[in-house]
């Protein structure tokens, strides 16, 4: 197998979800395939494999990229894009035309993190830097659908949790619980991820004002930052509401084991965004791999949202707001045969997110360039 360059503009502790998930992918390929890594100056160097670096991604920085890339002596190079680290960069766009001009035996692959979600910009960005690539991997089936002109090229690998599942420690679920004033004997549902105005932490906060869902609360495990204008914002309806009672705690960013101690502990799992949700989204992707029951938005067309069935392994809402989120929680919390229809079908598509699968999927591909 040819030795891979794995390019990726973030790593942590940049806050980017695919700068997480090629980490992981990293990891999991360690001791599988013989690669190296080229990514932004200032990223963890904590791999396994050898880390080259680049202050930007400009075009002037082409020249460094490209004799990094030969001095390398890699057979692949394997873009993952778009990343936060790129910065809207042209360089990285650029560099799949002159690596063709300049190394024409050497075989180029772009993971597509982003595609059918973007606007016309943002896909005639996409297009244009995939078109010279040997290999285009997409994590769902609307972006294989949506790139029909290249589709000999492309293939579907899923992306996998950012993290395996840690050893139960419900005593630090205990004390995390006891440490915000929340009540054990209450429902606790969970949030985890960054609370960016996409998954519209709000309406999660208005739905707990409803009525039905007086004797619920919610732990959310993400930062806060009152310097953001959003996040200061929910930090003030969150005071609101914890003015009468403790009904509703944030955790700030926890180790992954913490996290995964959390969410083992809970019931229902809400991304209260009305977009549809999406199966290269790394947090519902733990959600259901820690047994959990996910809540988000749902899509009439299916091809948006597949893996994920609404009713089968979660429950999805069309047009998603703080009123049908409420009825659809305490509907669902009525309904145990439904609860338990949900988890035997999340429990499945666990298999289908495995990191197992996911890596042979990736050295199938390596192998055949």
């Amino acid at each position: 197998m040819k030795k891979v360059l794995m390019i990726s503009g973030s790593l942590p502790p940049i806050k980017c979800g695919v700068g997480y998930y090629t980490q992981r992918l990293l990891q999991e390929l360690s001791g599988r395939a013989e690669v190296e890594v080229l990514s932004t100056t200032g990223v963890n160097d904590d791999l396994s494999q050898k880390l080259y670096t680049v202050n930007d991604w400009r075009l002037g920085s082409l020249p460094k990229i490209l004799s990094i890339v030969k001095s390398s002596g890699a057979g692949i190079v394997h873009v993952q894009y778009p990343a936060v680290g790129y910065k809207r960069n042209l360089g990285i766009n650029l560099l799949p035309y002159a690596l063709r001009i300049l190394h024409p035996k050497l075989k180029i692959i772009v993971t597509l993190h982003e595609y059918h979600e973007s606007r016309w910009l943002g896909r005639w960005r996409d297009s244009i830097t995939v078109l010279p690539a040997h290999k285009i991997i997409v994590s769902n089936q609307s972006d294989w659908l949506a790139l029909k002109s290249l589709r000999s090229k492309v293939e579907l690998v899923p992306i996998g949790p950012n993290f395996d599942k840690a050893p139960k420690d419900p005593e630090y679920f205990g004390r995390l619980m006891a440490k915000h004033k929340l009540d054990m004997t209450k429902t606790t549902v969970l949030f985890f991820g960054f609370a960016e105005r996409n998954k519209q932490l709000e309406v999660l906060l208005e739905a707990l004002c409803k009525p039905e869902l007086a004797g619920f609360q919610a732990l959310l495990l993400t930062s806060l930052d009152r310097s953001d204008v959003y996040q200061n914002d929910l930090r003030g309806f969150i005071d609101e509401i914890n003015s009468q009672a403790p009904r509703v705690g944030v955790t700030g960013f926890l180790p992954d084991k913490e996290v995964s101690a959390v969410l083992q502990q809970g019931k229902y799992f809400v991304i209260p965004q009305a977009q549809p949700i999406s199966p290269k989204s790394s947090t519902a992707i733990a959600a259901v791999t820690h047994g959990l029951i996910l809540i988000s938005g749902g899509s009439a067309d299916l091809n948006e949202t597949t893996p994920f069935e609404n009713q089968k392994n979660c429950l999805l809402i069309q047009g998603l707001d703080s009123q049908s989120l409420a009825g659809a929680i305490v509907g669902l919390d009525k309904d145990s045969a439904a609860q338990k229809t949900i988890l035997a079908g999340a429990s499945e598509l666990t298999k289908y997110f495995s990191w197992g699968s996911i890596i042979e999927k990736h050295l199938g591909i390596y192998e055949k360039l």
